[in-house]
Order: C-alpha cells, then sequence, then structure tokens
C-alpha cells in the first residue's frame, strides 16, 4: 500500500513526454511563484499529494485504468505514419476533460469558491458540516466528471505537430479549457462559457512536439489530414504555450533546460493577463415566476434582504490570452444555440439536453 500514498493528479505518464530525455525520471521545471527554474527535480513528487484521492485507493485505482488507457494511445500516436483513430480519440476527449477536472489548481479554485457561497448562504456563520474541505472538493469533482462525462463526446481533435524549433510546454494543470468565440463575441460579454458551451476549446499538449485540440466543430474549423495539422510558425507554438502560463498553479515543465530563459521571460510577457481572482459570486433576489421558471433580479451581497429566495452563481474567470492559434478559424457558418437565459450559448447537443429548463433554444447567427 506505500507505494499507493503519494497520488498523483498529473500522472507521472503524462508528465514522461517532457522530462529530461523522456525517461520519465528527472523533469525541468520554472517555478512562478518563485520566479527560479530547476534542473532535473525527481518526476514522481511533481503533481501530487499524499493520499489526494483517499486512503481506501478505490479512486486511485480507477484513475489507474484510465491513465494505463492513455498511455497505450500516446505510444500510438507517437508512431511514424499514425492517423487518429476512433478510440485514440476517445481517450483523449474523455483524459483531457478528466484531467481538467482533477487537478489541484481546479479543486483549489473549487474549495475557494464554494466556501465564500457558503460564507453568504450562512451569514458568516457557516455550521461545521457545511464547510468544505479539499477531499469534499474531490468527491464532487470525480462524481461531476463521471456524470458528465458525455458532454465532450459531440467535440472534435485534432493533433498538431510542432514544426518549430520552439518546444510545447506544460504545467500542473495542464488540460486548459478555454473559449475563443466566447472571449471575442460582443454577444457573449458577461458569460462565462463551459465545457458545454459553443466554442468550447481544451488544449492538452501530449508531447514537446504534438498538442491535442479538442474543440467545438461548429464554431471552428482546423484543416487538417488524417486528424493531424502542422504549426510551422513561432508565434503558434507561443501562442499555445501562453495557455499554459494562464492556467498553471506553481510550476512550468519542459523538456530542455536550455529553454529555461525563453521559458521565463514568456511567463513575464503572460503575467498581466493572469486574473487576480478566478471567480466572482454574483447574488440575486426573486423577482417573479412563472410557468418557465423563477426570474432573480441582481443584488450586491451587502444589500440582500433574505427576505425569500435567494440566488448565488458562481461566475469563473477565465484568463484571456494575447492571441489564438492561426490553425483554429472561426467558421461563418456557426451553428449556436441560445434561448435568452443565463445558461448562455450553447452546442446543440447541449442546448438539447437543456431543452426543458427554460424557453426553447434557438440557433443564431
Amino acid at each position: 500500500m506505500a507505494s499507493y500514498k503519494n497520488q498523483h493528479f498529473v500522472p507521472r505518464c503524462y508528465l514522461k513526454p517532457f522530462s529530461v530525455s523522456a525517461e520519465g525520471f528527472a523533469i525541468n521545471l520554472y517555478n512562478i511563484d518563485r520566479r527560479v527554474g530547476i534542473p532535473n527535480a525527481a518526476i514522481k513528487g511533481q503533481c501530487s499529494k499524499r493520499y489526494f484521492y483517499g486512503k481506501d485507493l478505490r479512486l486511485e485505482k480507477l484513475l489507474e485504468f484510465s491513465e494505463g488507457t492513455y498511455a497505450s494511445s500516446l505510444r500510438d500516436i507517437q508512431k511514424p505514419g499514425y492517423s487518429l483513430t476512433k478510440s485514440d480519440k476517445a481517450v483523449l476527449l474523455h483524459f483531457g476533460y478528466l484531467q481538467r477536472c482533477r487537478t489541484e489548481a481546479t479543486l483549489q479554485r473549487a474549495v475557494m469558491s464554494m466556501a465564500e457561497m457558503a460564507d453568504i448562504a450562512f451569514s458568516g456563520d457557516v455550521p461545521v458540516d457545511q464547510r468544505i474541505t479539499m477531499s469534499d472538493a474531490v468527491l464532487f469533482a470525480m462524481r461531476s466528471f463521471s456524470e458528465t462525462m458525455h458532454i465532450v463526446d459531440d467535440l472534435k481533435v485534432c493533433l498538431v505537430r510542432n514544426q518549430t524549433h520552439r518546444p510545447f510546454v506544460t504545467s500542473d494543470d495542464p488540460a486548459v479549457m478555454t473559449n475563443r468565440w466566447y472571449a471575442q463575441s460582443p454577444r457573449a460579454r458577461g458569460l462565462t462559457g463551459g465545457i458545454g458551451s459553443a466554442g468550447a476549446l481544451i488544449f492538452l499538449p501530449l508531447t514537446p512536439a504534438i498538442m491535442a485540440v479538442i474543440y467545438d466543430g461548429d464554431v471552428y474549423s482546423i484543416s487538417n489530414a488524417g486528424g493531424w495539422t502542422r504549426a510551422e510558425k513561432v508565434i503558434d507554438i507561443d501562442s499555445f504555450n501562453e495557455h499554459q502560463f494562464l492556467n498553471c498553479l506553481a510550476n512550468i515543465y519542459f523538456a530542455d533546460w536550455i529553454s529555461l530563459p525563453q521559458v521565463s521571460k514568456a511567463f513575464e510577457a503572460a503575467l498581466p493577463n493572469r486574473p487576480a481572482v478566478r471567480h466572482e459570486i454574483i447574488t440575486g433576489e426573486l423577482e417573479s415566476e412563472d410557468d418557465w421558471g423563477e426570474k432573480y433580479r441582481v443584488v450586491p451581497r451587502q444589500e440582500l434582504q433574505r427576505k425569500g429566495k435567494v440566488f448565488l452563481h458562481l461566475k469563473a474567470t477565465r484568463p484571456q490570452p494575447s492571441r489564438w492559434p492561426s490553425m483554429i478559424r472561426l467558421r461563418s457558418d456557426r451553428k449556436i444555440y441560445y434561448n435568452g437565459t443565463g445558461m448562455g450559448y450553447l452546442r446543440r447537443s447541449t442546448a438539447e439536453e437543456n431543452s426543458y429548463r427554460g424557453p426553447p433554444y434557438k440557433r443564431v447567427t
């Protein structure tokens, strides 16, 4: 059992291609808090905590299966002449989404946001049994993933082959969920795109030379052959890497120590775009209700009367990059669905799944 005490939230099989000589023993890193590089750090100590998934080991052993499947797919992906298969696409979809759900960064942010919501709900006097712990967040995240893993099934996957001298980097929160359409569309201003939104994107570096892009094919197009596209411009590699700098919790990982000066410089350039806070809680009071549901009026939390129903809405703050990879193009015939509610702009599959919530969804242009 001793070998299971140190439990990884970013698996060693994922970090191995970014390790020194891709051997899986040591890895180079840049710590963003201390602004220092650390060469040849032991990979077994990276992105792990003692009994992170619990002492009963059930979650840890379930995750081992997912990690083994991913490692097998990655070996195939790196073979010469490989074309993306349906089965490997499914592995990348679910591994990417799972990795997004399970990191310490994601769970720390969840604990902070849920604790703040509890503080508002109980007017600062939160009962002991309502206080959120990291263990609670882990269980909630894993349960949420198991219940919603189907939500990525309609997304597409494209592998980006890096043909420049600039390698992809990764981090302690490597599966970056973002949304170019939400970031650039005036109609989406004030809304936060999630995994079910129109325009969803996940960037997951697989090796210093390969990036997996998971994307909404009804909003974006990526020219590819056999599931591959090429990145021939350093600026596109910098664009992908910027998302790691914006998203990471503490460490950036890279394969070659000579990359340290460039990594340090690129992080400093991205630093102004890292949000100071990662969430906002919007509060409101019930204004009216009808057959479609309830309508709330936004009220600052200090002005809540608490005489009737109170609405708490958690809004994530997404980092905004300075640029987007050029191979990911916005489609002119985008398919986006909206019903005028706070659910925001959805893909067809998620609009259909949520059709019973509020007015009907309609395609917007």
